[in-house]
């Protein structure tokens, strides 16, 4: 069986997200069931999804996650956090208590989950500090930002978390592409990493959603960057079923030089209210499997596993 990592997960506990931003995911989940019950044909109310999500977002010791890992052979999974304290307001726990909840995990879980801290550069030093006490006593592996909160990928306030990253050859994953309608999206741009990325070479920056855009050539273009990476988690918001549509936009993932780019990842629990991991890490290879019948499947393990191994720096130990 294939073996899997998903680089992009969170953990599904409502304390650690702003109350806006919860807000915003029942919005989003709203568009797309009624996107797919088609016009005019609501199939569940606003405030019924309210209670769903909240009610989902209760997962604070993983063993839903877990029981899907082990069902979709997902044998590492990616635990992102997300500062949206100064962009949203404060989530109930407070930036370091939630460092605390994910550093349990890790304690707990050491072979099945890998974190990666968060901060908003606008907290500064304190920030900063509190990003590398993630790293240096928590054990956590990498770096998350969310620029749509307010800062640009290549805002100079970022340079010394960069360095930081680039000094002990972290993985930086940050989104990329649309997010809630509140928030700064133009800010997500992934081709404004082509300014930052020379110039922190060590650094292995993951462009978050931007795997499942490879039809738009700037898109493929940031990858020839040997330390530009991209994920393809959320896409199956985008893309419900193997189609024409998707093989035209993420085909080029097993394609040569670009099979080595490109990261598994599912956005749990962002996307995942009806729709559990096993049925999204089959998709990616049926895909392959559809367009390549033939295929050693070489390209696929390193989309699943290898190169987000790669990145982790799981080879070294």
């Amino acid at each position: 069986m294939l073996p899997i990592i998903d680089i992009h997960t969170h953990l599904a506990f409502d304390k650690i997200f702003p109350a806006a931003f919860v807000e915003g995911m029942v919005e989003n989940f709203d568009q797309l069931l009624q996107g797919s019950a088609g016009s005019g044909n609501r199939r569940i109310s606003a405030d019924k999804i309210r209670r769903l999500i909240r009610a989902f977002l209760k997962d604070d010791d993983c063993q839903q996650l877990l029981k899907q890992m082990d069902k979709s052979n997902i044998q590492k999974s990616v635990l992102l956090i997300i500062d949206g304290g100064v962009g949203m307001g404060e989530a109930p726990l407070d930036l370091e208590g939630i460092y605390e909840v994910h550093a349990e995990l890790v304690r707990h879980y050491p072979e099945r989950f890998a974190v990666f801290g968060s901060g908003d550069p606008r907290r500064g030093e304190a920030g900063l500090e509190l990003f590398k006490k993630g790293i240096q006593e928590y054990g956590f592996a990498g770096l998350k930002l969310y620029p749509p909160m307010g800062y640009g990928i290549d805002h100079p306030s970022l340079d010394p978390w960069y360095a930081y990253c680039d000094a002990q050859e972290l993985p930086v994953l940050i989104h990329t592409g649309p997010s809630l309608k509140s928030l700064a999206n133009e800010l997500a741009e992934p081709t404004l990493i082509s300014e930052v990325a020379p110039r922190f070479p060590k650094a292995k920056f993951i462009l978050a959603h931007a795997g499942f855009r490879l039809f738009r050539p700037e898109v493929l273009a940031l990858l020839e960057h040997p330390n530009v990476y991209a994920d393809i988690a959320g896409f199956h918001s985008v893309f419900p079923t193997v189609n024409d549509e998707m093989k035209s936009a993420m085909g080029a993932m097993f394609t040569p030089g670009i099979q080595d780019k490109v990261l598994f990842g599912t956005d749990w629990p962002l996307f995942n209210l009806l729709t559990p991991l096993q049925r999204i890490a089959a998709m990616i290879p049926r895909l392959y499997h559809e367009l390549h019948p033939e295929g050693d499947e070489i390209a696929l393990r390193k989309v699943m596993y290898g190169n987000a191994s790669r990145v982790l720096g799981l080879e070294k130990r």
